[in-house]
């Protein structure tokens, strides 16, 4: 292995030599290339109170392809407005017990790194942070980061965590140089596939 493998590619390195270890340390996966994260927030309701939140999406990688809710995206920082699934907590309660199809404006960050300058071997690398909620200002102190390691455009292995928002990758990059995107609805199938995950 090459010594530039930081601490992350070394223990996604790790995890497809050892399976079976990697099963038990990580739990039951999802499909391979396909995750359906729960990003976390505090949204402002119209009494001016915050209570929590969760926007869903979906995110897939299918032959070099990274999409958000079905929607294609490219390397580097896009700025998105779709719609997509809220949870909400509206009760006293920790339960979120609320549930709709909401706007939501996120910024969402694809990377991709070789592993290794003589393989086939890459590292993608997905962050994301919900901006607003029905054009309403959201506070999201964690980032849900997606990384799926792949060889030859097949997905080897896939996993996500959350790092503090400020200490994000996607955190430190200017938002004077996002894509802006509006996106369609999402189809009825878009939205059973995130609520059935």
């Amino acid at each position: 292995m090459e010594a530039a493998l930081g601490r992350r590619e070394l223990l996604l390195l790790l995890s497809l030599l050892l399976p079976p270890l990697a099963a038990v340390l990580l739990g039951p996966a999802a499909p391979l290339g396909q995750e359906a994260i729960r990003v976390g927030v505090m949204m402002l309701d119209t009494s001016g109170e915050f209570h929590k939140g969760q926007v869903l999406f979906n995110i897939t990688y299918v032959n070099g392809q990274v999409y958000l809710n079905d929607f294609p995206m490219k390397s580097g920082v896009a700025h998105i407005t779709c719609q997509t699934i809220i949870l909400e907590n509206r009760s006293s309660g920790n339960l979120l017990d609320q549930q709709r199809l909401g706007t939501v404006s996120v910024r969402i960050m694809v990377q991709e790194w070789p592993l290794a300058s003589t393989s086939d071997l890459h590292l993608i690398v997905i962050q994301e942070e919900v901006t607003e909620i029905d054009g309403k200002q959201v506070q999201q102190e964690e980032v849900t980061e997606v990384d799926i390691l792949v060889k030859n455009l097949g997905v080897l292995r896939h996993s996500n965590y959350t790092v503090p928002l400020k200490e994000s990758r996607l955190y430190s990059l200017p938002r004077d140089n996002d894509m802006l995107f509006t996106l369609p609805n999402l189809s009825g199938k878009g939205i059973s596939q995130l609520l059935s995950s």
